[in-house]
């Protein structure tokens, strides 16, 4: 998983929360996110993630 810019890119297929608990991302690749906080299931862990 990289973040980076306004994007986060999952090299593995993942999920992404938005703070509020609702799902924006499934799969694999990059997504281009607004900026805010975040939370990235990834495999067995999650990441709270924070895209500027």
């Amino acid at each position: 998983m990289n973040v980076s810019k306004g994007l986060i890119e999952l090299k593995d297929v993942g999920e992404v929360y938005s703070i509020d608990g609702r799902l924006v991302f499934r799969g694999k690749g990059r997504v281009v996110l607004p900026r805010g906080v975040y939370f990235v299931k990834f495999k067995d862990k999650v990441f709270k993630v924070i895209v500027r």
